[in-house]
């Protein structure tokens, strides 16, 4: 609980398999290189498994297919989050995998993260025929175990992603704000709902504030997102200039390594003239 332990043979074990990788039996070799992904958060340990995972599926139990699929879920997110959009399809991939065999509906429940991220994906691939699809059919009945905010907030980026900003804000009045990370989607979708509705740039600096102060409260315990969140403000509070300097904008967003919403902005700042 809390203390560091040291077990001194595992440098002996990691040697061993290093070495001997390809005599390993195929189920250690997957869980040998979950291991190094988890450790080292590598893409080519990452890509390795993902081949040999979907090539040796038949012989898991659904129980292993669950955990592996899980640490691969978990990286290629991570990436999403570092906005490397080219691990969008990587996880739309694995969830569509994850879906399609039953592996992510355990006892009739879906995990909330999960159903987030899921939705999120889709909206950014704009794969609304599956997933509505998926939503209708295989994810009909567990909808409504799912927590509502969980809900809300996947549905709100659904509608957002489709252009129905009316109904996308009616999603974000059902979310649960004492939750952290909920609130802090949530706030992003406000403004950029009521960017894309043209509201006077009084409101939309209003919505900026109130999220700013948010995100100022919790930066010390989540640092990086608060940071990305604040990042994202400013972008916004220089598109509602009244004459925003497209170029400028471009490299301001360019040179951020941590923001919130960028592939949205970046739409934003191509359709300035």
């Amino acid at each position: 609980m809390g203390t560091a332990i040291t077990i001194n043979f595992l440098t002996d074990i990691s040697s061993i398999c290093a070495k001997n990788k390809a005599r390993l039996p195929i189920f250690h070799q997957l869980y040998y290189l979950a291991w190094q992904l988890i450790e080292f958060q590598r893409e080519t340990d990452y890509r390795q498994l993902k081949k040999m995972f979907f090539n040796h599926t038949a012989i898991l139990a659904q129980e292993d297919q669950l955990i592996l699929l899980t640490y691969l879920l978990n990286f290629a997110f991570s990436k999403v989050r570092e906005n490397n959009n080219s691990f969008l399809q990587e996880a739309y991939t694995l969830y569509q995998f994850g879906i399609e065999k039953d592996l992510l509906i355990i006892d009739k429940l879906f995990v909330d993260d999960h159903f987030i991220n899921l939705v999120s994906i889709c909206s950014a691939l704009k794969k609304f025929d599956w997933i509505e699809r998926v939503l209708a059919e295989k994810l009909a009945p567990i909808i409504k175990e799912l927590a509502p905010s969980a809900y809300h907030l996947a549905m709100a980026r659904l509608s957002f992603a489709k252009g129905d900003y009316m109904p996308c804000r009616e999603y974000l009045m059902g979310i649960d704000h004492t939750v952290y990370g909920h609130s802090l989607r949530a706030r992003i979708f406000q403004i950029a709902c009521a960017f894309e509705l043209k509201e006077p740039s009084p409101i939309i600096e209003s919505h900026c504030k109130s999220y700013e102060n948010y995100l100022r409260r919790h930066v010390s315990i989540h640092k990086q997102n608060a940071q990305g969140g604040l990042n994202f403000i400013s972008m916004v509070r220089q598109l509602i200039k009244i004459q925003p300097d497209k170029k400028q904008l471009e490299r301001v967003l360019n040179n951020y390594k941590i923001i919130v919403f960028q592939s949205w902005l970046a739409e934003k700042i191509s359709a300035l003239k």
